[in-house]
C-alpha cells in the first residue's frame, strides 16, 4: 500500500473489498505489515479494552486486534506476524530462510544487486553453481525483469513469472501489455491467478500466486518424469491444495490470455490445474514451450560443462571425433526419453579455427511438441 492510504477494516473474517481480497482485519495485519503502530485516544482506549468486538463477543476489540500479533507493547512498534513465503520443496533446494521464515533482507539485497547489475559472481557462473529453476513468488514488477536478467545471463535456468494480482480477466491482460511488457524472453513464463489456499502456518486462508504451486509442481515433475514433461493438464499440473480461485476464465478469456503468453490457473471439470506451458516470447516458434526452452536449456549447460573435459586436448581428428561421439550418445538417451525427435550433431576445426586453438560443436534438434488440443470426428455408418 502507498504510504498514507486509509485501508477500510473488518472484523468479519468473511469481508473482502471490491477487488475480492480480504479486508478482515487479522488477515491485513498478517499480509501488508512489517510491524504495526496502534495510535489511541486514552477514552477509545478505554472503550477498546472492554466493549466486545464485532463478530466475537467473546473478546474486546483490543483483544482482537493484538490477538494476530507475536507479541506487542504499547509504547512501541508492534511486530506482526510475517505473510506466508514461498514453500522450496520436492526436489528444490535452498532458500533464503532463517529458523523456518525467509531472511527478507538477504533476498531483497540480492535481487537488488540484480536489478542493478552487480550480480555475485557464484550467482551468474555456471560452473559454480546449478541453478535450474528460478521462481518469482509474486515480487516487484523490477524483480520479475531481474530474473528475466539473470536467466539471460546463465543461459541455463528457467523463470517462472507471476503476473500481479489484478481485479478482472481482461485487466490482466492490461498488466501483461503495460507492466510487464518487457518480460518477452523464451527462457522466463507468465503464470496468472491467486488462489485461495489454507494456511496450516497462519490458520486461516490466505491468497497466493502461481509460484506457490509451481513450487512444488515443477520439481516433483522433474523428478518423476523429465524436465521436459510440461508441467500442466491433468496429469501433471493439478493443484491439490487450492480452494477457489480469484477468478474463472472462460473460453474467450483463456484465448485472449493464450495469445497475451499469459498461461492460467485455472479450473475445468472440477479439476483445477496450471492450463498453459508458453514462454514469454511474443513471436511464434519452438522456444514459445516450456517444455522445449527447459530442454534446449538442460543440452545446452550439459555440453557446455562436458567440453571443459577437453580443454588443453590436441585438436586431431581422433580429439574432435570423440567429442562428436559423446555428444551423439548423449542426445540419444534424450530422443529415447522423448525429449527430442531427432538430432544432427557435427565437430570441427577449419585451418582458421585450428590457429586460434578452436573447434566447433554445430547441434541440430527437432524438438518434441506437446498436445494442446485434441479433436474428435465423429461419424456414423449405415
Amino acid at each position: 500500500q502507498q504510504l498514507g492510504a486509509t485501508l477500510e477494516v473488518s472484523f468479519d473474517p468473511d469481508s473482502v473489498d471490491q477487488f475480492g481480497d480480504s479486508n478482515y482485519i487479522g488477515n491485513l495485519v498478517n499480509t501488508l505489515s512489517d510491524y504495526v503502530r496502534i495510535h489511541v485516544f486514552a477514552d477509545n482506549m478505554e472503550a477498546a479494552r472492554t466493549l466486545p468486538a464485532p463478530n466475537d463477543t467473546t473478546k474486546t476489540i483490543f483483544e482482537k486486534v493484538t490477538e494476530f500479533l507475536y507479541s506487542y507493547d504499547p509504547s512501541v512498534d508492534l511486530e506482526a506476524q510475517s505473510r506466508i513465503n514461498l514453500e522450496l520443496r520436492n526436489g528444490s533446494l535452498g532458500g533464503l530462510y532463517i529458523n523456518g521464515r525467509r531472511d527478507t533482507n538477504t533476498y531483497n539485497n540480492a535481487m537488488i544487486s540484480c536489478m542493478q547489475g552487480d550480480y555475485d559472481g557464484d550467482v551468474k557462473n555456471i560452473y559454480a553453481n546449478d541453478i535450474s529453476i528460478i521462481f518469482d513468488n509474486d515480487t516487484t514488477v523490477e524483480y520479475k525483469e531481474a530474473i528475466q536478467e539473470l536467466c539471460g545471463i546463465r543461459q541455463d535456468c528457467f523463470g517462472y513469472i507471476d503476473l500481479p494480482k489484478v481485479p478482472t480477466p481482461n485487466s490482466a491482460i492490461e498488466e501483461r501489455s503495460d507492466a510487464l511488457n518487457n518480460i518477452q524472453q523464451w527462457y522466463v513464463g507468465i503464470f496468472g491467478n491467486h488462489s485461495l489456499i489454507y494456511s496450516a502456518d497462519e490458520g486461516r486462508d490466505i491468497w497466493v500466486s502461481p509460484s506457490y504451486h509451481l513450487s512444488y509442481l515443477v520439481p516433483t515433475v522433474d523428478l518423476k518424469g523429465h524436465l521436459w514433461d510440461a508441467t500442466a493438464g491433468f496429469k501433471r499440473g493439478v493443484l491439490k491444495t487450492s480452494k477457489k480461485l480469484q477468478y474463472n476464465l472462460n473460453d474467450t478469456d483463456y484465448s485472449r490470455w493464450y495469445l497475451n503468453q499469459i498461461n492460467p490457473i485455472m479450473e475445468k471439470m472440477n479439476i483445477i490445474h496450471v492450463g498453459g506451458q508458453l514462454t514469454a516470447q511474443k513471436y511464434l516458434g519452438p522456444k514459445q514451450n516450456i517444455n522445449i526452452a527447459r530442454m534446449v536449456l538442460y543440452v545446452g549447460k550439459t555440453l557446455r560443462k562436458f567440453g571443459e573435459w577437453f580443454i588443453f586436448d590436441l585438436i586431431t581428428i581422433e580429439t574432435l571425433s570423440n567429442i562428436e561421439s559423446e555428444i551423439k550418445q548423449f542426445l540419444k538417451q534424450i530422443k529415447i526419453q522423448n525429449g527430442i525427435l531427432d538430432y544432427k550433431a557435427t565437430v570441427s576445426s577449419s585451418p582458421y579455427e585450428m590457429k586460434r586453438k578452436i573447434a566447433t560443436a554445430n547441434v541440430e534438434l527437432s524438438p518434441t511438441y506437446v498436445l494442446e488440443k485434441l479433436l474428435f470426428n465423429i461419424s456414423l455408418t449405415q
